[in-house]
């Protein structure tokens, strides 16, 4: 399978990991957020996208994300302290 991401949403990826039905996982860092992206190539915020350190969901810097076989969605989520989120997509 064979994706091109043509959505300008895209600022700084730095992990992909994929989803049991073929969707792609995506950290992405300067966006502070995890985007799943569709066959289609379109992007949707799982989480994130405020660098705004009060805003609910901020990942501060994105630094890898895994899928496991159950479909969740693990976020390694470091700057001050290291974090590991787990999400469903």
């Amino acid at each position: 399978m064979l994706y091109q991401v043509t959505s300008a949403v895209l600022q700084e990826p730095t992990s992909v990991a994929v989803l049991s039905d073929g969707r792609l996982v995506v950290a992405d860092n300067a966006a502070g957020c995890v985007y799943v992206i569709d066959d289609a190539g379109n992007a949707s915020t799982l989480v994130g996208g405020s660098k705004s350190a009060t805003a609910s969901g901020h990942l501060h810097l994105v630094n890898a994300v895994y899928c496991t076989p159950n479909d969740d969605i693990i976020v390694c989520d470091h700057r001050l302290q290291a974090r590991l989120l787990t999400f469903t997509a």
